[in-house]
């Protein structure tokens, strides 16, 4: 492992944690509760991605990475609360559609199922 390793993981750790944070808002905003439910497993799972980052950046000796949403996914937040969660649908589905893209060139990823979750994720 390197230096890119490494700042891939970072990377992969905060498109993830923008994806917990997103689905967590949009579950909270959402009235439909079924739709609610969807988002909130879909936050589990956006979870379970950032813990595997975090493991793979502990195998190399990391003891931080990032915890909170960038600032682009805060706007987003504040726009789904303003608009609703239709406003930033789309956003959404393109940024599911980069992270399963990315994720297919990661052999790590690949293996771990990852790039199907997010191409998953686009489609719902």
């Amino acid at each position: 492992m390197n230096q890119d390793d490494r700042t891939r993981y970072r990377t992969n750790v905060q498109a993830e944690i923008d994806g917990v944070a997103l689905y967590r808002a949009l579950a909270a905003i959402e009235e439909d509760e079924n739709l609610s439910g969807i988002y909130t497993r879909m936050a589990d799972t956006e979870e379970r991605h950032a813990d595997f980052w975090r493991e793979k950046l502990r195998d190399l000796g990391e003891d931080s990475a990032p915890t909170h949403p960038g600032w682009r996914t805060r706007i987003l937040i504040a726009l789904g609360r303003a608009f609703g969660p239709q406003f930033i649908l789309p956003t959404i589905a393109s940024r599911e559609q980069l992270d399963s893209a990315r994720y297919r060139e990661q052999a790590e990823a690949r293996r771990a199922g990852m790039s199907g979750d997010e191409s998953r994720h686009a489609r719902l």
